[in-house]
């Protein structure tokens, strides 16, 4: 995994700082309590990464939908112990305004699960 900070060619000077925003957002919980923050859920901002004051870990995904007034401008993801690069945070950020812009799909439906692996030994880990 590559954790390089230079803007790939191509890329929107806006929608990379996201990026770089959320990747860093999750290597800060893992840095602040590791053990802890492995498989929480945090609320991402779909307009520019961050997250929703105060940024706070939550157990379930449900958890997180519920404490948000407005959890339709976001995306929920779980982290996982190997962090998440800067490209993997691109990707994922493209794919989550992808699917709100395009198919109008709200995230926080149950039935609804989008899949963004990391590493293929996670994958079925990541939304269970």
């Amino acid at each position: 995994m590559s954790y390089e900070r230079t803007r790939p060619d191509g890329v929107q000077s806006e929608l990379w700082d996201a990026a770089l925003r959320l990747s860093d957002r999750v290597g800060l919980h893992l840095v602040g309590a590791r053990e802890v923050a492995w498989w929480q859920w945090i609320p991402v901002r779909l307009a520019d990464g961050g997250a929703p004051d105060p940024d706070t870990l939550f157990p379930t995904e449900i958890a997180a939908v519920n404490s948000l007034p407005a959890p339709q401008y976001c995306q929920f993801l779980r982290i996982t112990p190997d962090g998440m690069s800067p490209r993997s945070a691109l990707a994922y950020l493209a794919m989550s305004r992808t699917l709100k812009s395009r198919w109008h799909q709200d995230f926080h439906r149950e039935t609804h699960t989008p899949i963004l692996s990391q590493r293929r030994e996670l994958a079925r880990l990541l939304f269970t």
